[in-house]
């Protein structure tokens, strides 16, 4: 990303958090303590495993990035076989 568009994703993150500030501010006053704790322990959970799952896809596209690489120097190797059996004979 340049930093153009850098700046508006953080511009948009910032308006995004006072929006949450504010609707959090608004449940507290609606609602009572153990309704908000449940609420805040469940988004806090939602948002771990939404970070996890986001590690394991990172994980899985340097996998699938490693084995493309290893498919190569496979078929590298294989070629330089087939190159060396022509010449020895």
């Amino acid at each position: 990303m340049n930093p153009a568009e850098l700046k508006k994703e953080i511009g948009q993150l910032e308006q995004e958090k006072e929006q949450l500030l504010t609707k959090i501010n608004l449940f507290k006053n609606k609602s009572n303590k153990k309704d908000f704790q449940n609420l805040l322990e469940a988004t806090s959970k939602l948002r771990k495993e939404q970070e996890q799952d986001a590690k394991l896809n990172e994980k899985e596209h340097e996998l699938t990035n490693m084995i493309e690489f290893y498919e190569q120097q496979l078929l590298t190797v294989k070629q330089r076989v087939v190159d060396v059996k022509k010449i020895s004979n």
